[in-house]
């Protein structure tokens, strides 16, 4: 479906590793450890999609009085 895949993985990437087109992986086998950066990513693309969608104009900021 030309879906890209993305995997925010641990363990040197697993089973998935391979069929992902994209890999962020964790190099640890500590579960808390692999959550912790996991979670660290995500924020920040999140933060890099808001950061260009204000860019661009497709979203605003709204303050509070």
């Amino acid at each position: 479906k030309g879906i890209t895949v993305v995997g925010f993985l641990g363990c040197g990437g697993g089973t998935i590793g391979p069929i992902c087109d994209l890999a962020y992986i964790v190099p640890s086998e500590i579960t808390s450890h692999i959550q912790e950066a996991h979670i660290t990513a995500g924020h920040a693309i999140l933060l890099a999609a808001e950061d260009r969608l204000l860019a661009e104009g497709v979203i605003g900021m709204r303050t509070h009085s």
